[in-house]
């Protein structure tokens, strides 16, 4: 459980500046390899209010996901992995700024 307070301290320490870099994934002799793709956007200023708001406008959609280890022996354990989802077209709605950049 968070407490109010380590919400806004936790999503202000994580989510104040953010870059979106989209990417097309290969392979080459059996290991991955990434191609970083222009343009990137760049997030900056975002607050726990804005995201409180997105979220009540149903922007932002809270999706639980536990995730469950050695789930068939008599030691499976569950673990909280929530996570909360938006579309990339509406992101910019998390943050005071939200600029293409050309790379």
């Amino acid at each position: 459980m968070w407490s109010f307070k380590r919400l806004l301290e936790h999503w202000g320490r994580k989510h104040a500046q953010a870059a979106y870099v989209k990417f097309i994934r290969g392979e080459q002799s059996g290991i991955p390899v990434y191609q970083y793709l222009s343009p990137v956007w760049l997030g900056e200023g975002a607050d726990f209010t804005i995201f409180l708001k997105v979220m009540s406008e149903g922007i932002v959609i809270y999706d639980p996901g536990p995730k469950v280890t050695h789930a068939s022996t008599p030691h499976s354990r569950v673990k909280a992995r929530s996570q909360f989802r938006i579309s990339f077209r509406k992101t910019n709605r998390l943050y005071k700024t939200f600029e293409e950049h050309q790379i």
